[in-house]
């Protein structure tokens, strides 16, 4: 299921790339899509815990990369190929195929608080990102808020909260939230003790990852909880 999703996320921030030419990986606005190195999008997650990375190429797959994620010890985790496929992507009127291709590993040892370094070999060319890994959040309702705690910090943090009855209700509160995030029941509309679903997706992402790819390549550092409140 992890695999379905980040497939489906490495789609969608490609679509996003071939909206315009501000997100143009080389910001040329040409009028055909064009790339200065390959797109590389990771994630190491404390849910499975797992990580992965895609790599994206206008050239072809690439299925023999050497990546390798590395934390305090060092220990070192290596990341198997797993799959390749293709997508067309569409920028300024032109049209390219790029090739996806999948690298994780699901049973990577995950700490919060701890850097997590990625390095991706493809060729003679080397590439590194470096992140802060977040904990899973945890929710402690009490009888007029709910509050979330984590660590490890994070840039894009949020919480959902939906009603989970008529007329559903919902509210987004981030990004950039930090813990320990506080919820006053008055804050969430139509609140009755137990009537709402809160999600809580704690995210560090360097965006200026894997320098000598693509400016769309990043690594994040992510985790989630649910709780009912």
């Amino acid at each position: 299921m992890k695999r379905y999703f980040s497939v489906v996320f490495i789609v969608i921030a490609l679509s996003a790339i071939s909206c315009s030419s501000s997100h143009s990986p080389t910001g040329s606005g040409s009028g055909s899509f064009s790339l200065n190195g390959p797109i590389i999008l990771s994630e190491i997650n404390a849910n499975g815990p797992l990580a992965f990375a895609e790599i994206a190429d206008q050239n072809g797959a690439i299925n023999n990369a050497t990546v390798t994620l590395t934390t305090a010890g060092p220990t070192t985790f290596g990341l198997g190929f797993v799959l390749s496929s293709s997508y067309p992507v569409t920028y300024s009127g032109g049209i390219t195929i790029l090739s996806m291709s999948y690298y994780d590993n699901p049973s990577i040892t995950y700490t919060a608080n701890q850097p997590y370094t990625m390095t991706v070999g493809i060729g003679s060319s080397t590439y590194t990102s470096s992140v802060m890994a977040v904990s899973i959040p945890t929710f402690t309702s009490y009888s007029s808020s709910v509050t979330c705690n984590w660590s490890g910090g994070g840039n894009e943090n949020t919480i959902i909260a939906v009603e989970t009855a008529s007329p559903y209700n919902s509210r987004i509160f981030g990004p950039n939230i930090t813990s320990p995030y506080g919820i006053p029941n008055s804050s969430l509309s139509g609140y009755i003790a137990g009537n709402y679903d809160l999600t809580a997706s704690i995210v560090n992402i360097d965006n200026g990852a894997f320098s000598g790819t693509s400016s769309s390549s990043y690594l994040i550092a992510t985790s989630e909880a649910i709780t009912t409140h």
